[in-house]
């Protein structure tokens, strides 16, 4: 139910959020990143510009743990088109941070109730 339109954009994202919007050894942000992020983002704000690379990644992308990287590989999900939930992650990272909103990986189990 959240409506896009109504996300504030943030004018300068705080220091603590400059590892977020770099490029790493697998999270890569080229001019192949740039472009399809241009294509994609720059028109509704950062929600409805993340929820483009969500819609494009679904489209473009598919789920299969015989070509999967293993590291969060953006460039093996552009070239392969196909992998597991590392390569889907390292890819929309990378789109994010092109757009200009940090975006960061996490892994791991959440074993807390949620009331908590």
């Amino acid at each position: 139910g959240l409506d896009p339109a109504k996300v504030e954009p943030v004018a300068k994202w705080p220091a603590g959020f400059d590892r977020y919007l770099r490029a790493e050894r697998y999270v890569v942000i080229d001019d192949r990143v740039k472009k399809l992020g241009g294509d994609l983002g720059g028109t509704g704000g950062a929600a409805a510009d993340l929820a483009a690379v969500m819609d494009w990644v679904q489209a473009n992308m598919t789920y299969d743990h015989s070509f999967a990287s293993l590291a969060a590989s953006t460039d093996s999900a552009l070239v392969k088109k196909r992998g597991h939930c590392s390569d889907y992650h390292g890819l929309c990272s990378s789109l994010g941070r092109a757009l200009g909103v940090p975006t960061r990986i996490v892994y791991g189990l959440h074993l807390f109730p949620k009331s908590i």
